[in-house]
């Protein structure tokens, strides 16, 4: 299973697996608790490819007809989009980029070595986000051989 992760807009974190019933799964952190599971659904065959810009999560991956799906949060509206078909024919997962936007929160957009768009890491934010991942995989692990 792929995860993919990446620190967003201030301490928000959010993570994205595919599950074994191939759908996306999501779960974040913000800064206080890690909130339950939630799938989005889809019928996924690559890992996603998550990108926060601006009040926006984008987040791709390919489908069971190797074309390109997309998915995205609304900050503004508080909402998950439903799945668009992009499509093009894939033989592997989407790669995304985005250029930092300036605003009045700061440039949003990749997250690097240093953090989102240039400024420090969290360190804090890093170690909480390895940590739970490693629990992830642990429970993953036990999940696997106990079936």
């Amino acid at each position: 299973m792929d995860i993919v992760s990446r620190p967003s807009t201030g301490r928000r974190q959010d993570v994205f697996v595919i599950g074994v019933d191939k759908a996306l799964w999501h779960t974040w952190d913000d800064g206080a608790a890690w909130h339950e599971w939630q799938s989005l659904g889809g019928t996924l065959t690559s890992a996603p490819a998550a990108v926060w810009t601006d009040t926006r999560l984008d987040v791709y991956a390919r489908g069971t007809d190797n074309a390109m799906w997309h998915i995205y949060w609304d900050d503004v509206k508080g909402a998950w989009s439903e799945w668009e078909l992009m499509g093009g024919e894939l033989i592997s997962g989407p790669v995304v980029a985005a250029k930092p936007i300036p605003g009045p929160q700061g440039p949003q957009g990749l997250a690097g070595p240093q953090g989102p768009a240039g400024t420090p890491a969290d360190a804090s934010a890093v170690n909480s986000l390895r940590d739970s991942l490693q629990k992830l995989k642990d429970g993953l692990k036990t999940a696997a051989l106990s079936e």
